[in-house]
């Protein structure tokens, strides 16, 4: 919501735990999404996304991005890495 070098946006930014510490963010975060990491079986990796947050800005080419690649039908059944939409 706020611009990357504002106060509130810098302060908001360092709030963020990342999956991956290192990566650095893009300057406009379109979609932010959580994983529900209280349903990982311990040792296991990736966690699940069915209960997780999904927030998106008001662009509407976001939200068709996601449609799109569930309109793909790329979709591999099972668990774990390697399954889900989009592998």
């Amino acid at each position: 919501l706020y611009d990357k070098d504002s106060k509130e946006g810098i302060e908001a930014r360092n709030m963020i735990e990342l999956e991956r510490p290192g990566e650095k963010l893009p300057d406009k975060i379109g979609a932010f999404l959580t994983r529900d990491w209280p349903q990982v079986v311990p040792g296991k990796f990736p966690p699940g996304y069915q209960a997780g947050f999904l927030v998106a800005r008001r662009d509407p080419s976001i939200m068709n991005e996601m449609v799109d690649v569930i309109k793909e039908g790329n979709y591999t059944a099972g668990w774990g890495r390697g399954y889900g939409w989009g592998n």
